[in-house]
């Protein structure tokens, strides 16, 4: 009898994010349309969940105080993550465009629940942790995505943790 409960429980919270989900599809559906091309992720839930976070991220990067980051933040040449932006020629937001976002979901890190996203250093793909991320999208996807572009534009971890990076992320951009 127990393994039904929490089979109905798993359905219930399923339901929950898709609904959740579903609130943000009208912005996520014109993202996908038009903005987010570069999102390759199949799976329709965690798909809707990474382009709801994108344009989350993309609103909190219009704010000069959530660009700082990118000052604040160093490579491991201890450049700016700013000089790396120059070079570009992009803001913060307009990086965030120029980043491939892909399924990471048989990943060993997404396995073993280690990450919503991850990426190395330098690289501008950044891998998804499909269901996980969209499970805890609301409270975490956009940090998420901003703190990958950041280890994305050469940022690297441990230092600073990844634990301070993400609460930076949303000390410095997720204000109303």
């Amino acid at each position: 009898m127990r393994p039904h409960r929490l089979s109905v429980r798993n359905g219930a919270r399923r339901l929950i994010v898709t609904a959740l989900i579903l609130a943000a599809a009208p912005s996520a559906r014109a993202a996908d349309r038009d903005e987010w091309t570069r999102v390759q992720i199949q799976d329709s839930v965690a798909r809707a969940a990474v382009l709801a976070s994108l344009d989350v991220a993309d609103r909190w990067l219009t704010n000069a105080r959530c660009e700082t980051l990118f000052s604040e933040f160093q490579d491991r040449h201890n450049r700016p993550l700013s000089a790396a932006l120059a070079a570009l020629g992009v803001s913060g937001r307009g990086y965030l465009h120029l980043v491939l976002f892909r399924d990471g979901s048989d990943a060993p890190r997404c396995y073993r629940r280690e990450a919503l996203a991850f990426t190395t250093p330098g690289s501008r793909i950044v891998y998804v942790c499909g269901r996980d991320f969209a499970r805890d999208w609301p409270a975490l996807g956009p940090a998420a995505l901003v703190h990958e572009a950041l280890h994305s534009l050469g940022l690297d971890e441990n230092p600073p943790s990844s634990w301070f990076i993400t609460n930076r992320v949303r000390r410095l951009c997720a204000v109303s």
